[in-house]
């Protein structure tokens, strides 16, 4: 087991979980490495047998991480279907940490930290030309992929910069009135639109 962790904390998954495999042939009532097992299959994206191993795991009577799994295994169809940048990272950083794999936890945590520093250089870019008395952000506030918009006057009137990226919480303080480039994100969840903003109707977002 310490040889396959090995293996796993310098990077070498497929190694790692071959080595697991060749322990579970001997010991196959093993919960520790039906766990690891399940963990290496999850982090190699192989996700028919991450969902057997998942399953394995919470059938074993000796696994003492039966809620995590139960939340793992959940999450695996969303992960299967959706690119890696609409994963909820913070969530899989979590869960793998309480599982007793923080390696494997921090490994979703800095991917994350990762795509939301690119997304808000994406952002400032495309008001490169607008932030005379503006504010731009994009970045992780209590958990979730925010963007902030404010502005001192009208230098910002538009939030074409954001279309595509998988932001999970908006405040828009600026002289904004269509909310249209932020169809079609399903990851949007919380909306704060303060006093300058022009916005009618949140209808934009699901024509």
């Amino acid at each position: 087991q310490e040889t396959a962790r090995d293996l796993l904390r310098a990077g070498k998954s497929d190694e790692a979980l071959a080595v697991t495999d060749t322990v579970l042939e001997y010991r196959p009532g093993d919960s520790d490495m039906l766990l690891q097992r399940a963990v290496l299959q999850f982090q190699l994206r192989k996700w028919s047998e991450a969902e057997l191993a998942w399953n394995a795991c919470l059938e074993d009577s000796g696994t003492a991480h039966a809620a995590s799994a139960r939340e793992i295994l959940a999450l695996i169809p969303a992960c299967r279907s959706r690119p890696e940048n609409e994963w909820p990272g913070l969530k899989l950083a979590d869960l793998f940490t309480r599982i007793g794999f923080p390696e494997v936890g921090a490994g979703f945590q800095s991917d994350l930290t990762k795509r939301v520093a690119l997304y808000d250089q994406s952002v400032q870019k495309g008001y490169a030309d607008e932030l005379a008395q503006g504010k731009v952000s994009v970045r992780l506030h209590e958990g979730r992929i925010r963007a902030e918009i404010t502005t001192t006057g009208a230098d910002i009137s538009h939030i074409k910069p954001l279309r595509g990226i998988p932001i999970e919480s908006l405040r828009l303080n600026a002289p904004v009135d269509d909310l249209s480039p932020l169809r079609g994100n399903s990851a949007l969840k919380i909306v704060r639109l303060d006093r300058l903003t022009q916005v009618e109707s949140l209808t934009a977002l699901t024509e």
